[in-house]
């Protein structure tokens, strides 16, 4: 009876262990595949974040600015870890389509890679084309391409005060829109000596954006300039060809055989400090001839295409040039400190052709400044030169179209 007690006994001790070692393993299977699944869905979790995935596909982009002395072949090598013999290769198709001679220094070089790996640069030939260079299996292939802008308009309009340069900037304008704007009136309006205070000037131009960042101006579409009361307008026409081209309201060419002055306000004036002295002191009117007083050096330009018939000392003159334009047109430039034409050259309208000085009978460094009509000396200012071609027939709807658009915004 004893023994039977005794084995009962022992029996549940082995049945208790059993069922405690029993739900102890189901405890244990149950945590570690829990951990396990949890650690699985935690790595797909992980794997699938698409800001994650987003940072591990996105491309790279860097800039590299040209230095003095660089050249293609040591950018590609150093710069893009492009193999010598690759880099001579990928010059002689750059060479089809670009001078590679004529890259710049402090120019962008834009270069997009992956894992740092290149996928492909560009660089930009002027404002309006881009050299793109993108890696493919057999090497690279080379285009060049207009470079895409996002184009926004703006208008501006101001009122002379100390000079029209200084208030184009306190209007907001560019140097480079300052110069256009003079540039298309130059023909009409003496930017360097006949420019007073109460003038008026009004413009439509182009801001560009490239991805999303301001990347300098376009084209004037349209302007006016109020100069002594006289009111010129002028508006933008693409020719054929693509050229812009100036026509006032009544279809005539802004641009003239003649410009008003030789002496350029875009070379005078271009960066010119606001607390410098603008170095034109102002016109001195003869009979029949016109002295602009300007510093020694100060650059002349021809005032239109045509033929010089003289070049060199003239007596009283000092250095002395002289300009057969055609259509009865002469000009002739006097006291000069350098010329840099010739007898016979031909020359176009804006070429240089000379330094003011004080050369032969002269007080002072100035430019005499004559013009003959058929022979007979006139007075350059007072003198309207012929207009260039009036604009196409064709072309007028355009011409139109454009004043509708803008003349109002100008005024």
């Amino acid at each position: 009876m004893e023994y039977m007690r005794s084995i009962r006994k022992r029996n549940l001790v082995y049945r208790g262990i059993t069922v405690i070692a029993v739900v102890f393993v189901s405890l244990f299977i149950s945590t570690f595949s829990g951990s396990s699944t949890n650690a699985r869905e935690e790595s797909q979790s992980v794997n699938q974040d698409p800001d994650l995935m987003e940072q591990k596909t996105e491309n790279q982009k860097r800039t590299y600015t040209i230095q003095e002395g660089d050249t293609f072949l040591g950018i590609f090598q150093l710069q893009l870890g492009i193999s010598y013999e690759d880099s001579l290769v990928l010059i002689e198709q750059i060479k089809e389509v670009f001078d590679i001679t004529k890259i710049r220094k402090d120019s962008i070089i834009s270069i997009i890679e992956k894992d740092s790996v290149l996928i492909s640069f560009s660089y930009d030939i002027n404002n309006t084309e881009e050299l793109l260079i993108s890696k493919t299996e057999n090497g690279f292939s080379v285009e060049r391409k207009d470079i895409v802008y996002e184009i926004k308009q703006s208008v501006v309009s101001g009122v002379v005060s100390e000079s029209f340069y200084s208030s184009g900037l306190d209007a907001g304008l560019t140097d480079r829109m300052i110069m256009e704007l003079a540039t298309v009136f130059a023909w009409d309006v003496d930017f360097t000596s006949s420019i007073r205070e109460g003038d008026q000037f009004s413009l439509v131009f182009e801001n560009r954006y490239r991805n999303g960042e301001f990347a300098g101006t376009g084209d004037l579409l349209a302007g006016r300039f109020v100069n002594e009361g006289n009111e010129f307008f002028s508006y933008l026409v693409k020719d054929s060809k693509g050229n812009n081209k100036y026509y006032n309201e009544d279809g005539e060419a802004t641009q003239r055989l003649l410009l008003k002055t030789p002496l350029s306000y875009k070379r005078i004036s271009s960066g010119f400090s606001l607390n410098r002295k603008h170095p034109i002191l102002g016109t001195f009117k003869t009979h029949r001839a016109i002295d602009f007083a300007a510093d020694t050096g100060t650059p002349i330009e021809t005032v239109g295409d045509g033929t010089v018939v003289y070049s060199g000392w003239n007596g009283a003159y000092g250095n002395f040039v002289k300009i057969d334009h055609g259509q009865g047109f002469a000009t002739a430039y006097a006291h000069l400190s350098k010329i840099y034409v010739s007898k016979g050259a031909k020359v176009k309208q804006g070429d240089l052709i000379g330094a003011v000085g004080s050369t032969g009978r002269s007080t002072g460094p100035h430019l005499h400044y004559e013009m003959y009509k058929n022979g007979a000396l006139v007075h350059p200012l007072e003198t309207k030169s012929p207009s260039a071609a009036p604009i196409p027939e064709n072309q007028k709807p355009i011409l139109e179209e454009a004043i509708t658009k803008y003349k109002e915004q100008l005024l």
